[in-house]
């Protein structure tokens, strides 16, 4: 009769896997499962941290003040070399309001010291990110939702390529303009719900400049179109709204 395996003989078999095989495996689990097996054994205790995607939300802890502590300590730790993707959800605490602001500058000068080249992060309600996140010059792909620009402040992604905006909103066409043109080297841009705080009549000499290497462009139910600078785009993908304002766009590629 053909013996049926107990789940201690699959333990004892992953046990037998090489590091890295096991490594694979806990890459297929969300980030707090993968975390949950460092209380296994000495052995498991330090592998998560070697994965290379991590998801990280707030709603798992008492407050926002432990959650800041705790990312900003694994981003601190030098297991964690390889970190490729970092994904961070905010705001369902009732603290956050009180201490985002200057635990957002301490990581952010984390990602930046760890070199994170992607970064996701989902506000949960609208919130102004720190002066810290516009220097991260490490970041390659960048998703933010819910985030409000409302000051210019000094933008270098020397080295962005992708940019994806949700419910984002600029306080002004002059801080839009200046925050894209800190993105030289941009090749995508998505921005949905895009809003700018001030309604004025568009001014396309206000800071406008197109972005000489974007390939393409999808920008939609937006309040102003930001035209200028995704006139060089070689794909535009644009979703109208009505009564949005119009600029006569002038396009370096035809396709």
């Amino acid at each position: 009769m053909k013996k049926t395996m107990t789940s201690r003989d699959s333990i004892s078999t992953i046990e037998c896997f090489p590091d890295d095989v096991r490594c694979h495996i806990l890459s297929f689990l969300p980030t707090r499962d993968a975390a949950a097996t460092s209380l296994l054994s000495k052995r498991w205790k330090p592998l998560w941290l070697s994965l290379r995607s991590f998801d990280f939300h707030d709603r798992y802890f008492p407050d926002f003040l432990k959650f800041s502590d705790f990312v900003i300590s694994f981003l601190s730790s030098p297991d964690t070399l390889h970190v490729q993707s970092l994904r961070l959800s905010c705001g369902s605490g009732n603290t956050f309001q009180s201490y985002y602001s200057d635990d957002f500058n301490l990581f952010f000068n984390r990602v930046g010291l760890k070199g994170v080249p992607e970064l996701d992060l989902q506000m949960l309600f609208s919130s102004s990110l720190p002066s810290g996140f516009y220097s991260c010059k490490t970041l390659v792909t960048v998703k933010l939702d819910n985030v409000i620009l409302d000051y210019s402040s000094c933008v270098d992604f020397p080295l962005l390529k992708s940019l994806i905006l949700n419910d984002f909103t600029f306080g002004s066409q002059a801080i839009m303009f200046n925050f894209l043109c800190g993105c030289p080297i941009l090749e995508y841009l998505d921005a949905k719900s895009l809003k700018i705080g001030r309604d004025t009549p568009p001014q396309v000499e206000e800071g406008a400049k197109s972005l000489p290497k974007l390939v393409r462009a999808r920008i939609g139910y937006c309040n102003y179109t930001p035209f200028p600078v995704r006139s060089n785009a070689q794909f535009l993908h644009p979703q109208m709204v009505l009564n949005a304002p119009l600029i006569l766009i002038t396009f370096s590629h035809y396709f």
